[in-house]
């Protein structure tokens, strides 16, 4: 198993780690919203001493509320977790200073990993070290070497 294939491991680690801890969240504002929404209803539907038209329109916004909660609790933030969001959370997780939860082996205390084409496969290369490189060569006398971006395939 390459540097790569570990890395993809450990962000689909944290990814179903994310989303579990997504799903529990959206549960509990679901049920908390189901709790409050009922007692609510019920308070009012006493005053009005339980009639069918209370009821009625009681279990219509029981059901309505329960909706909302469920699409902005549960819905929404499944949707918004992918690759990218797991890997800024790895990010997150590397600058609290724990070199065990860092995403890459080849990331220093303050470089994060860039990934550069090359010959078809993904490499993890520094910042600084690119950086260094580039001025070793510069100083060699290279004066046509121009900086490439760093997801331009070289």
């Amino acid at each position: 198993m390459n540097a790569i294939d570990q890395l993809n491991a450990y962000l689909h680690g944290i990814e179903r780690r994310l989303r579990l801890m997504a799903l529990s969240r959206g549960a509990a504002i679901t049920a908390v919203c189901a709790l409050l929404v009922t007692v609510l209803l019920v308070l009012i539907t006493n005053s009005f001493a339980f009639s069918p038209t209370s009821l009625l329109w009681a279990r219509i916004l029981l059901f309505l509320s329960l909706a909302v909660a469920i699409v902005f609790g549960l819905v929404m933030p499944l949707l918004r977790m992918n690759r990218r969001s797991a890997a800024s959370a790895a990010h997150g997780s590397a600058q609290s200073g724990n070199p065990a939860r860092r995403p890459s082996a080849l990331a220093g205390p303050g470089d994060s990993p860039v990934p550069l084409r090359r010959r078809g496969r993904r490499r993890l290369v520094r910042p600084g070290r690119l950086a260094d490189a580039y001025r070793r060569h510069a100083a060699a006398g290279a004066s046509d070497l121009k900086p490439r971006s760093y997801g331009q395939a070289v």
